[in-house]
């Protein structure tokens, strides 16, 4: 199995996670390729070091692996899926929306969400 690493690098709550998973991912001895911009962000900010940030870039994430994981929001989400469908390269995303709709409770039937949205000043 071969990841591959995108998202987007305008998303500043995507870096320390994304580093966080490189380093797990080079210690484990796992395979991965990171989405160029990504790359280039993780070596800009001096999270990854920078031979790894080039031994493991990559422009065409999604040929280059067997399990695409995005990182991002909707759009992020939205456009790695198009991106990975004609290819039938499945993809895993996490978007910082998701978090807000799961249930309290380990019940499958509830809806309750963890965090409600907050509109025009009521929660």
């Amino acid at each position: 199995m071969v990841y591959g690493i995108t998202g987007n690098p305008t998303k500043e709550s995507l870096w320390a996670p994304l580093s966080a998973l490189v380093h797990r991912l080079h210690d484990d001895g796992l395979d991965y390729w990171i989405h160029e911009p990504l790359a280039a962000g993780l070596k800009e900010r001096d999270l990854v070091d920078p031979a790894l940030c080039r031994r493991h870039a990559v422009e065409n994430i999604v040929a280059a692996g067997d399990l695409v994981l995005s990182f991002g929001g909707d759009g992020t989400l939205l456009r790695s899926a198009h991106l990975t469908g004609p290819n039938d390269t499945p993809c895993s995303a996490s978007t910082s929306a998701a978090w807000a709709s799961w249930p309290t409770s380990r019940s499958s039937t509830s809806t309750t969400p963890l965090m409600p949205w907050k509109r025009g000043g009521t929660g």
